[in-house]
């Protein structure tokens, strides 16, 4: 039977790479299966972690220990805001900001069935056909990198946790 501090570690690792999953297929199934695994992880953690904040507090003094155990998580909510908008301005620009590089390098190079290829590789998408592109153009959102860069940034809280186990292990657990 594994200690609730190695049961939180293994559903924070869980937790963690689940954006992995929605990074390699951006489809609803893609979507439906991060919830799932994001689901499970949390289930694994989240009750372990409540009980091992009770655990590791000083008798009597379990609901201020829980409380302050939690402001970490509070607190979190301003850096982690100002993150998600840096990584969607990065990775899914506005659309009249794309749309407005992506027309004017229609307008310098043109778009047509005879220069399909370089648009393609100036612009990212081009519908063969289309004399603009433009609409198309609109619509690009790198989301591996953006869910890749969340991946990376959620699975650095298990690794600390793993590599710093002995120091934040409950005493009698060590």
């Amino acid at each position: 039977q594994m200690d609730a501090y190695n049961i939180i570690v293994f559903g924070s690792y869980i937790s963690s790479l689940s954006p992995l999953i929605v990074a390699f297929s951006d489809t609803i199934a893609g979507a439906s299966l991060f919830v799932f695994v994001l689901s499970v992880g949390e289930t694994l953690w989240s009750p372990r972690f409540l009980d091992y904040q009770v655990s590791a507090s000083p008798d009597g003094r379990e609901a201020v220990f829980m409380a302050f155990a939690s402001a970490p998580l509070f607190l979190s909510k301003l850096p982690v805001g100002w993150f998600s908008g840096y990584l969607l301005e990065a990775y899914c620009p506005f659309q009249s900001q794309l749309c407005h590089e992506c027309t004017e390098w229609i307008e310098e190079n043109g778009c047509t069935n005879n220069s399909l290829i370089p648009c393609q590789n100036s612009c990212h998408f081009c519908d063969s056909g289309d004399q603009s592109c433009a609409d198309s153009l609109c619509q690009f959102c790198d989301s591996y990198r953006l869910w890749l860069m969340i991946a990376l940034a959620t699975v650095t809280s298990p690794i600390l946790m793993h590599l710093l186990r002995y120091q934040l292990r409950e005493p009698q657990a060590r």
